[in-house]
């Protein structure tokens, strides 16, 4: 929420039948406190970070708002489904993935994955958005040439 890597906070809700509730949640703390701990700074520190974070947390929306729609522009005339509440595109394309993300990569040193990482099959590139909206403007019209050839 805040782009903290390292303070994992989070919250979750259980709802339904209360025996299935009850056996869930026994399940999800039993998870929580052998994989998923929170250390004692993070949690006193949750109502601060949630204090001064409010101003953060809009202008970062607003810049992947930004880096989205460059990813977009630079998409351009290219059919895809348009990504609705993640950092990545996937993006269908006419050769084979695999040469196609080590050209970009070697070619214009942009990095995507293939789709098959992913189980998307056939001939998908799956890449991120978030960079300055300049760069990934012009790395997404990149693509585009490449992935139509």
């Amino acid at each position: 929420m805040f782009a903290l890597p390292g303070i994992k906070i989070g919250w979750m809700a259980v709802t339904g039948e209360q025996s299935l509730v009850r056996k869930a949640v026994s399940a999800l703390e039993l998870i929580s406190d052998t994989f998923l701990p929170v250390n004692e700074i993070a949690q006193f520190a949750v109502p601060e970070i949630f204090r001064q974070g409010q101003d953060f947390l809009k202008r970062y929306a607003q810049w992947v708002a930004e880096c989205r729609s460059a990813a977009l522009e630079g998409l351009k005339g290219v059919s895809f489904v348009q990504p609705r509440g993640s950092f990545y595109i996937t993006l269908p394309i006419a050769g084979d993935e695999e040469k196609t993300a080590a050209a970009l990569l070697e070619d214009e040193r942009i990095l995507v994955h293939p789709g098959y990482f992913y189980d998307i099959a056939p001939d998908h590139l799956v890449m991120t958005f978030i960079d300055d909206p300049a760069l990934v403007r012009d790395h997404f019209a990149k693509i585009r040439e490449i992935s139509r050839q």
